[in-house]
């Protein structure tokens, strides 16, 4: 997947993320199922955002284990 296409990904993620509403089990789901190999950037601001979101700390943890970069 080229960078642009992982940037876009990250933007959706994002958004939902930062949605106070979201499920993140349909999430951490969608993590797994496209098991994308991120740009260190992109990997980077995934965390980033994860770890600034207001889910609980079991929820970080398990999207945080499907989120890979490519090294």
């Amino acid at each position: 997947m080229d960078i642009l296409s992982q940037y876009n990904f990250y933007t959706s993620f994002k958004r939902e993320i930062e949605d106070e509403g979201c499920d993140t089990s349909v999430l951490t789901t969608l993590l797994y199922k496209h098991a994308i190999k991120f740009d260190k950037k992109i990997y980077d601001m995934f965390i980033e955002t994860i770890n600034k979101s207001t889910m609980k700390k079991h929820e970080k943890i398990a999207m945080k284990m499907f989120i890979f970069y490519d090294e």
